[in-house]
Order: structure tokens, then C-alpha cells, then sequence
């Protein structure tokens, strides 16, 4: 029985992954499946699915795939205060192209019910997924220029007579 889900990276192209009645605890290792339509990991012994660290259907969220189709029932969802369906509304709105869960057609009722339930939750997470970005890339500007300009004070104590900038004004 599989416990860790691994060796997939080169699978690029795989469209239909079964993972179903194993024993793995938390969803990784589908990153590079880009392909992914249809996705069973159900009757495992994953408990969350909607904690930011571990939950399999936040994890589903940070993906580039083309999932359409989720199986996950008979897992030991824990996420308190939620009653034992309350996944599948949280899969339909954090997954916006699924369109079976537990090969189920989801309805237009179902996905009324599981934007009214999970809509706010949802973009204060995609909210602070984005600030974290912004900090990120703010961070990354910040080193490129420091960067940038250790290059140009080094280019400039080598150039001790300025040809080079002299050269490269010429070129332009």
C-alpha cells in the first residue's frame, strides 16, 4: 500500500491518477502533473482538507492542472465545526473547474451553497497568498538592484581609466 505519493515528476502527461484505498496521511508529490483531469484519493487516512499547511484541498489549489474530477470520500475528514459533507462544498468552491466530486455531477445548487459557505474564507486565504507574493517579489526587486549595482561599483573599481563606460556610450 502506498504511504507517500512520489516518483510522478516525469508523468507530465498523465491525465487519470488512482491513488484510492492506500494509506497515505497528506496529497503531495503532483506538482508537475499538468495534465491531471481526474483524481481519486479516496478511502485513504488524510484528516484535513482545508488547514493552510495540510489540507489535501488547499495543497489541490497551489496546482497547475486541468482537474475535473475529484474522488475523495471515505477519508477521516477532522476539520472542526464542519458536518461530513462541508468537503465537498469547500472542493467545489476552492476548485472552480471541478465538475464531479466523489463522482458526483455537482449541481448548481451545490455550487450556490458552497459559494455562500466558503466564498469569504476562501479569498481572505488567496488575499494573504497574494501579500505574501507581494512581499516576495518586493524582496526579490530589492535584491536584483542590490545586485546590480555591487556589479556596476565592481565594473567601476576595475575600470579605473572608465573605458568601459566610455565603450559602451560609443556603442549606443
Amino acid at each position: 500500500m502506498i504511504e507517500q505519493v512520489e516518483g510522478l515528476d516525469k508523468l507530465v502527461n498523465l491525465t487519470d491518477l488512482s491513488l484510492y484505498s492506500n494509506k497515505i496521511k497528506k496529497l503531495s508529490g503532483l506538482e508537475n502533473l499538468s495534465n491531471l483531469n481526474v483524481l481519486s484519493f479516496g478511502k485513504n487516512l488524510i484528516t484535513k482538507y482545508a488547514d493552510d499547511d495540510d489540507g489535501c484541498i488547499n495543497y489541490l489549489r497551489t496546482l497547475k492542472n486541468k482537474l475535473e474530477v475529484l474522488k475523495m470520500a471515505e477519508n477521516k475528514f477532522t476539520n472542526s465545526g464542519q458536518t461530513e459533507g462541508d468537503y465537498k462544498l469547500y472542493a467545489i468552491e476552492a476548485l472552480k473547474k471541478l465538475k464531479y466530486i466523489d463522482y458526483e455531477l455537482i449541481t448548481d445548487q451545490q455550487r450556490e451553497a458552497a459559494k455562500q459557505k466558503y466564498s469569504d474564507e476562501l479569498q481572505e486565504k488567496d488575499n494573504a497568498n497574494k501579500d505574501e507574493d507581494t512581499e516576495v517579489d518586493q524582496e526579490l526587486v530589492k535584491a536584483h538592484i542590490d545586485i546590480t549595482i555591487d556589479m556596476l561599483q565592481k565594473i567601476q573599481n576595475d575600470d579605473t581609466d572608465n573605458s568601459y563606460f566610455l565603450k559602451k556610450l560609443k556603442d549606443h
